[in-house]
């Protein structure tokens, strides 16, 4: 899987990062899934192909099993991304 665009359900701090809680996105054949965010494991800050983006590697559970998450979240555009599922 590439880059998906999601629709992110954050809470948004004055200090500018935004904690990721659940998303949603259209799955292969069009229908909606929502997966929601059990731990963030790691949060950093790095510029991909020019565009800074916050980068977090989290965890959900989907059937009780762990499903490692790439998230990413471009700063100048405010979109969120998911790079890994």
């Amino acid at each position: 899987m590439g880059r998906k665009p999601i629709d992110m359900l954050a809470t948004y701090y004055a200090n500018g990062k935004p904690v990721p809680h659940r998303f949603k996105y259209a799955d292969e054949d069009g229908s909606e899934i929502i997966i929601r965010i059990e731990r963030i494991l790691q949060r950093d800050q790095n510029n991909h192909a020019g565009n800074r983006m916050l980068c977090y590697k989290c965890e959900a559970r989907q059937n009780d099993t762990a499903i490692p998450l790439d998230l990413r979240y471009e700063l100048d555009t405010c979109k969120w991304y998911l790079y890994m599922l």
